[in-house]
């Protein structure tokens, strides 16, 4: 049996390098470094035959739902064989009605825009024939032979190929910065989502440089209900960070897109793949790769949007080194405030893990009251205003805030990362200090902070 481990190679990316490269479109959760996968062309070879051209400058897309995992899901790559929507650009045809509702629940919304950008393109003969172009690649020997001896090798299962080269090879994509807003609604007022949809769009506009002066009155009041989170790839990440309301938005944006640079562009969208099937001469091998590749990424999307939790998905579990302490002269918001434990001290938190979609969760801390106290990102501190980001146990299930993924390190041990604000939570066990910080780890980043590994154990 195959020992099937993903390509976890710390991949630096420059310029146009992605170009070649695989990427699972099964499992790739972005046009990320971290995503890319092992060389089918030979990078140095194709060099030559990659065209670069500067891009439209500061394309901005919205996207709305009533489900944040939808909101997520109508980004990615569709689940057909071919790449029908980048990931950039893909499900943002949405329509937005013009129909007023009454808020008693959470609307989600997301918005993105891409910067500075620069869009390569394998230009090769044939480009636009598939068929043609993988005959002249190989034929030229512009693919790599281990690659090409991989993908024609029926004993070299499916799985342990598509970990090693992934799905597709990228033939174009573009590189420069993106950042994206995530922003939920939840009130007793009448919403227009057109409305919401456009000053999201205007937000994102001062990244770049589409928007200027201020917020209008109207979007003031929109953005004075809404809570709100940002995340940057490209250019200095750090800036985003200090994001905390909607009225910084300007300024941290407009630093954002000044810190964007061509030694620090990221892999941003892919606009072509070709299936890495079509190198392979056995038809017998071609209907293996396809319908392994067919088959889960369908499964994927429908368990994304078919996805209800069941009873078995709701579980009481004891999480160490985290407990709680009922917080001095703070508002009750903060009553259930997540505390840092003395590495001598036992008190663990017992939560209720509620399972919200294939890898998302929410956290609720089990009391004896029947108070709901979900722990949640809290993005400004009542001590300290804008200095650092925490957790709580406030708020509700339906607070983006509040949902976390939990990734499996080992036995009962995971690393706890806020869907909203990509960020990983970590403990300092010698500290008193009452504020429970939240680390930043890049997605490429293959060292593991061991203060950010947490042992779940399920209580029976």
């Amino acid at each position: 049996m195959d020992t099937i481990q993903e390509h976890t190679e710390k991949l630096v990316v420059d310029n146009n390098d992605f170009i070649g490269r695989g990427i699972n479109l099964s499992s790739a959760k972005g046009p990320f470094t971290a995503d890319l996968k092992s060389p089918i062309l030979k990078i140095q070879a194709i060099k030559k035959m990659v065209s670069t051209i500067e891009s439209l400058h500061g394309e901005t897309k919205v996207q709305s739902s009533d489900s944040l995992s939808e909101v997520y899901s109508k980004w990615e790559i569709s689940a057909g064989v071919d790449v029908k929507t980048a990931f950039f650009s893909g499900g943002m045809e949405a329509e937005f009605s013009s129909v007023k509702k009454q808020n008693m629940c959470n609307r989600f919304f997301k918005g993105i825009t891409n910067i500075k950008s620069q869009m390569h393109t394998l230009s090769a003969p044939e480009a636009n024939n598939r068929s043609a172009l993988v005959d002249f690649l190989i034929d030229n020997n512009l693919v790599n032979a281990t690659a090409l001896k991989d993908i024609n090798n029926s004993s070299y299962s499916a799985q342990r190929l598509f970990a090693q080269y992934g799905t597709h090879v990228i033939t174009q994509g573009i590189t420069g910065g993106c950042i994206s807003i995530s922003a939920s609604y939840s009130n007793n007022e009448f919403l227009s989502e057109t409305d919401f949809s456009a000053s999201l769009k205007f937000a994102c506009g001062f990244a770049s440089g589409q928007s200027k002066g201020g917020f209008s009155e109207k979007d003031k009041k929109i953005f004075s209900n809404v809570n709100l989170s940002a995340t940057s790839h490209g250019g200095d990440e750090r800036i985003v960070g200090t994001l905390t309301n909607y009225e910084k938005i300007p300024d941290v944006f407009e630093r954002w897109s000044t810190s964007v640079e061509n030694k620090n562009h990221v892999l941003t969208d892919i606009l072509a793949a070709i299936p890495i099937w079509e190198f392979c001469s056995n038809p017998n091998r071609v209907n293996e790769l396809k319908k392994m590749y067919t088959g889960t990424n369908q499964q994927r999307f429908k368990t994304i949007e078919n996805f209800s939790p069941s009873p078995k998905e709701i579980e009481t579990v004891r999480i160490d080194h985290l407990y709680t302490k009922k917080t001095v002269g703070a508002s009750v918001r903060y009553h259930y405030q997540a505390m840092l434990v003395n590495s001598r001290d036992q008190n663990v938190v017992h939560v209720v893990k509620e399972r919200l979609s294939p890898d998302v969760y929410a956290l609720k801390l089990k009391t004896s009251t029947h108070e709901d106290a979900y722990l949640t990102v809290i993005e400004q501190s009542p001590f300290a205003p804008g200095t650092f980001t925490y957790v709580a146990f406030t708020g509700d299930k339906d607070n983006q805030h509040a949902h976390f993924e939990l990734i499996p390190t080992g036995a009962n041990q995971y690393l706890i990362r806020s869907v909203s604000t990509n960020r990983y939570l970590f403990y300092t066990p010698e500290s008193t200090n009452p504020t429970f910080f939240l680390k930043v780890l890049p997605r490429s980043d293959s060292r593991i902070h061991p203060m950010s590994i947490w042992k779940v154990t399920p209580l029976r």
